[in-house]
C-alpha cells in the first residue's frame, strides 16, 4: 500500500479526496494512504455506494453456485447445486453472469420461496458493475478511491480487460472518467 500511495502522489494533485467504501479493510487502506500523501482523515469520504455488492450473502452465494447448507431463518437448508447451478459455474462465474436473478424453475420448487426471495434481491454483477461506473463518472478528478478488488475486477472485465490483467492487492489502476467514459490511463506494477 505504501509503494502504491507514493506512486498515486504523482497523479493526484495537491490535498485530493480520498472516497472510501466503509469497510473495515477499505477504511483502514484509505487511512494508511493518507498518512503517506499527507492527506488529513477529515477528507476522507466514506460512501456506501462503493461497497462490494449491495445486500451481498457470500455464504447464500456459494450455496447456491457449490451446493451446501445454508442457515436460513434457524433452520439448516441443503441446497443442491444440481438445481441451483446446472452449467456447474464457479461462485465467481456464478455471480458474474448474473444468475442469483435467474433461478432456475428446479430450484424454485424445493427451496422456500422466502429464500428464492433473498437470493433474486441480490444486486447482480452487472447491476454492481453499473453503479461503480456511475460513482466513477461523478466523483472530483483530485480523488483517489478505495474500494473491494472484486468489484474493480467485475469492472475492469465490462471495460474489456481479461482475467490477466486483474489488480493484485496494493496494486492500483488509474481511471479517467472524461465526457462520462471510463478510461484506464495507468496501471500500477505487479508487486
Amino acid at each position: 500500500i505504501q509503494a502504491s500511495a507514493k506512486e498515486i502522489n504523482n497523479y493526484l494533485g495537491f490535498n485530493p479526496h480520498i472516497v472510501s467504501s466503509p469497510f473495515g479493510r477499505t477504511v483502514h487502506t484509505a487511512k494508511i494512504a493518507a498518512e503517506i500523501l499527507g492527506v488529513p482523515n477529515s477528507r476522507i469520504i466514506l460512501d456506501p455506494e462503493l461497497e462490494d455488492a449491495h445486500g451481498l450473502d457470500f455464504d447464500l452465494l456459494l450455496a447456491f453456485a457449490e451446493g451446501g447448507i445454508y442457515k436460513f431463518n434457524g433452520e439448516d437448508i441443503a441446497i443442491d447445486s444440481r438445481d441451483t447451478n446446472p452449467h456447474n459455474l464457479s461462485y465467481v462465474a456464478y455471480f458474474n453472469s448474473d444468475s442469483t436473478r435467474y433461478i432456475p424453475v428446479a430450484a424454485k420448487k424445493k427451496l422456500p420461496i422466502e429464500l428464492i426471495e433473498k437470493m433474486e434481491k441480490l444486486e447482480t454483477c452487472t447491476e454492481a458493475c453499473f453503479r461503480l461506473e456511475n460513482i466513477l463518472k461523478k466523483i472530483d478528478s483530485n480523488s483517489l478511491v478505495v474500494t473491494h478488488q472484486g468489484l474493480t475486477q467485475r469492472l475492469l472485465e465490462k471495460m474489456g480487460y481479461s482475467h490477466e490483467e486483474y489488480l493484485d492487492r496494493g496494486q492500483f489502476i488509474i481511471v479517467d472518467a472524461n465526457k462520462g467514459v471510463l478510461n484506464p490511463i495507468y496501471w500500477s506494477e505487479k508487486n
